[in-house]
């Protein structure tokens, strides 16, 4: 089970971040710590490069709304 998570856990996705409130200097701080911040859409911040574990940390913060996997770019 240990091996298996590791390698779940490396999966890197592309997601979609909506906060309660446009973000500050110290959200984008963190969101490029845990990601390549690839711009807006749809009123959220989009991040690449992120791995499952760094999404449930930033799931836990009390300023984000909703995060979701986001759609391919065309």
């Amino acid at each position: 089970v240990g091996s298996e998570m590791c390698i779940r856990d490396r999966t890197k996705l592309e997601i979609l971040v909506w906060a309660k409130f446009p973000a500050e200097a110290f959200h984008m701080e963190l969101y490029q710590t845990l990601g390549a911040i690839r711009g807006e859409q749809q009123g959220a911040v989009r991040l690449a490069g992120v791995v499952p574990s760094d999404i449930k940390f930033l799931s836990r913060k009390y300023w984000i709304k909703t995060i979701d996997i986001a759609p391919p770019e065309k």
